[in-house]
């Protein structure tokens, strides 16, 4: 959409030196670069998909999905999310989880799903989110940096009747 903004907005584009304040480039209104979080989206997909081989080489359709991508990826064990974790490298990560052997999780998932993401800003609290809506139910250590509000104490006398 265009429109005029009061903030202060760095543009890309032709316009990419710009800076706006208040004002559009050259007297017009300027349209706000949104740049999205996730890029796309892995789910379910079976660890055996690491064992995939060209040759002596990873098969290479599944390899490029990954490599070179930050994320977050969901391990599972039953079809349950298990292990949530973050990686500047996707494909790296999740392989060291599906074929190093003395790897913490090797032996207890079988399916994974992944959020790729356009960088890493955003990867502590996109896992932390996850983490937090999965609740208790997974292996992680991690220590949630988000305040968690619990329902009201008279909210849940009154559900309670």
């Amino acid at each position: 959409m265009w429109g005029w903004h009061k903030e202060l907005h760095l543009y890309s584009g032709t316009d990419a030196d710009a800076v706006c304040a208040g004002e559009g480039v050259y007297g017009r209104t300027m349209k706000t670069a949104k740049t999205k979080m996730i890029k796309a989206y892995i789910r379910m997909w079976p660890r055996e998909a690491y064992n995939l081989k060209e040759g002596n080489k990873h098969l290479e359709s599944v390899r490029k999905e990954l490599r070179q991508k930050p994320g977050v990826y969901i391990l599972y064990q039953n079809g349950q999310p298990y292990y949530i974790g973050q990686a500047k490298n996707l494909w790296y990560r999740i392989r060291n989880h599906a074929i190093n052997q003395n790897a913490k999780h090797y032996h207890l998932w079988t399916y994974f799903s992944a959020f790729i993401l356009t960088d890493t800003d955003y990867m502590n609290e996109l896992e932390g989110l996850i983490i937090a809506t999965v609740g208790t139910t997974t292996a992680n250590g991690a220590i949630m940096r988000m305040k968690r509000i619990l329902l009201p104490k008279d909210a849940a006398k009154r559900l309670a009747k």
